[in-house]
């Protein structure tokens, strides 16, 4: 049956911009997100059956998990707003605000363009790092996600190659950096 809830579906609908996957691929078209918190809503999704209470506790808890995703991406909105209005330098307080903008969407809306779509993209792999305790993780081919975002930047002049190029190297340079170091007995 179509309308029952698998793992990933849940965690798709509860994070689309970070897990909006189904959304990237597919020209990035707007979820409908179910607010699973409401018993309404997890009824019309046949969540009901043998295992019930197993599910409830697992859709709740992806519930629990997206919020802190979101809380965690808003904590840096914030932080970048504040050291943007402090900022005296006009160029790298246009970039804090911008970020923060950003981050204020990201996390709980889908992409609008490739600077979105990277840092949700880096949001992901952040909370996947510490769901992991830093151990390897992949969010595989990142073109899959990507590419589209920035062929259509680019096409319409809202991003250079370049810059494109630069922020693609600004991320790889950021996930190199969450590594674990491990002591010589290891």
């Amino acid at each position: 049956r179509s309308n029952i809830i698998d793992v990933y579906s849940a965690v798709d609908m509860c994070l689309p911009g970070i897990l909006g996957f189904k959304s990237i691929l597919n020209n990035n078209c707007k979820i409908d997100i179910p607010d699973l918190r409401l018993k309404s809503e997890r009824d019309k999704c046949e969540i009901f059956d043998d295992d019930y209470a197993t599910r409830y506790n697992f859709l709740s808890s992806v519930m629990e998990s997206c919020e802190a995703a979101i809380i965690f991406a808003k904590r840096y909105a914030a932080a970048c707003r504040e050291k943007g209005e402090s900022c005296s330098d006009a160029r790298r307080r246009e970039e804090l605000l911008r970020q923060a903008e950003i981050l204020e969407h990201v996390v709980e809306h889908p992409a609008r363009n490739f600077r979105e779509a990277l840092q949700a993209l880096w949001f992901y792999q952040m909370c996947v790092l510490m769901d992991a305790n830093l151990h390897g993780t992949s969010v595989g081919r990142i073109d899959r996600y990507l590419g589209d975002f920035a062929e259509r930047d680019i096409a319409e002049g809202r991003i250079s190659r370049e810059e494109a190029q630069e922020l693609i190297d600004m991320y790889f340079i950021k996930v190199a950096e969450m590594n674990k170091v491990w002591s010589e007995r290891t």
